[in-house]
């Protein structure tokens, strides 16, 4: 149940950036000319649910280091927070920076990291027959 709320939480984070604009800048087009949308309102959607899950992810490392967690998990899910943070830090960078195609680029990439870093965090608290 707990990894599914996890799961649940990281997908409108990876997901919301396409509503946003189409994936336009992303493949080098005019971010937003795809959808009749208020950009403002859907970066701010994001926000919020990016917030969410960070706020989520402390919450994990907190109780996992105040219990008896094994040192694995309590490692992914601070890895997790870290990616996130950096995540979050170029996300605002680019945001007042106007989207320059290389942050939106490195944006990308830390999409994929914090799938990768959750994903580690799931397979890391699974228990195994």
């Amino acid at each position: 149940m707990r990894s599914a709320c996890r799961t649940t939480s990281s997908t409108p984070q990876v997901q919301l950036p396409t509503f946003s604009d189409g994936w336009g800048i992303a493949l080098g087009g005019d971010p937003f000319d795809s959808t009749a949308t208020n950009p403002r309102d859907l970066t701010q959607l994001h926000t919020d649910v990016v917030f969410l899950l960070v706020g989520l992810t402390v919450a994990t490392v907190l109780v996992l280091r105040s219990s008896a967690a094994p040192t694995g998990v309590v490692r992914a899910a601070g890895t997790l927070l870290a990616v996130e943070v950096a995540q979050g830090v170029v996300g605002f960078v680019q945001y007042f920076t106007d989207l320059p195609v290389v942050l939106v680029a490195i944006h990308l990439l830390g999409a994929a990291l914090v799938s990768a870093a959750m994903t580690w965090l799931l397979v890391s608290v699974r228990q195994r027959p």
